[in-house]
């Protein structure tokens, strides 16, 4: 399965935030979240739940930035089990991020089963 979702995933300081002991999700963490679940809504509880999966994740900048692509693997495979794609990301067995240059911000996510 191969989709791409019209954003890149905030970085995780940005995706969650800590009042205290309580942990709660920031307004770009909601934000992509939605821009998730509304991206995939046709590919909902495709993952069986005992497969074991390759993720497969290009992220698409509009400039060259810098900043740490691994910081922003939480914020998209949460989102990707929250929107119904996978059952739990333990089930990723081989995951490969690399960062792309291109007209305008995306992520691109390829997930095969093993």
């Amino acid at each position: 399965m191969k989709f791409t979702i019209p954003a890149l995933p905030p970085t995780i300081n940005h995706y969650y935030g800590r009042n205290g002991n309580h942990l709660f999700m920031r307004p770009e963490g909601t934000k992509f979240r939605q821009i998730v679940n509304m991206t995939l809504a046709q590919f909902r509880h495709r993952i069986v739940k005992d497969d074991r999966l390759a993720v497969s994740i290009g992220l698409v900048f509009a400039n060259r930035r810098r900043c740490d692509i691994d910081n922003r693997l939480k914020a998209l495979l949460d989102s990707l089990m929250h929107a119904g794609v996978l059952v739990d990301d333990s089930a990723i067995d081989r995951l490969h991020v690399q960062r792309f240059a291109g007209d305008e911000e995306k992520t691109v996510v390829r997930i095969t089963k093993i």
